[in-house]
């Protein structure tokens, strides 16, 4: 991922490990105020460290996006029709001459219809990017002020 800024981190994970790392109460948590950041660490997240100011962090986030594959869950942004193409996804083929033909046109998805993991895998499998992904700012944490905004 290239945003333009240099000497940051960003990390992602599993967010009950990114949770406890920081500290889930006042008690464990690795800095003050910190907890208050991890109650905040829920669904599709990251941390992202840095010395650079809110202002700078929210303007690079703000212009930054990067076309990526759809998960399952996701909502198709155009129609996407197979013509020959794959035997082991399921689909009705046959082996012609040692190749293998779709015996009929497969929609995969219609735009709009929310992604199941088996479109998202065929999507993928032809290279079909139908999200874009994007960094927003939701909390931060500063040293000097010690607590989470």
């Amino acid at each position: 991922m290239e945003m333009g800024v240099t000497g940051c981190r960003f990390v992602l994970g599993s967010t009950k490990m990114l949770a406890v790392a920081l500290g889930k109460t006042e008690a464990d948590e690795l800095r003050t105020g910190l907890s208050r950041l991890s109650a905040r660490i829920k669904g599709m997240v990251g941390l992202f460290f840095t010395s650079l100011s809110r202002e700078e962090v929210e303007a690079a986030f703000k212009g930054f996006s990067h076309e990526d594959f759809a998960r399952p869950g996701s909502k198709a942004t155009h129609a996407f029709s197979l013509q020959p193409g794959l035997r082991k996804l399921g689909l009705t083929t046959r082996l012609n001459k040692g190749v293998v033909e779709l015996l009929k046109d497969h929609v995969v998805c219609q735009a709009g219809q929310v992604l199941d993991p088996h479109q998202a895998s065929i999507l993928r499998v032809f290279d079909i990017k139908m999200a874009t992904f994007r960094l927003q700012l939701l909390a931060c944490w500063h040293t000097a002020k010690a607590a989470a905004s």
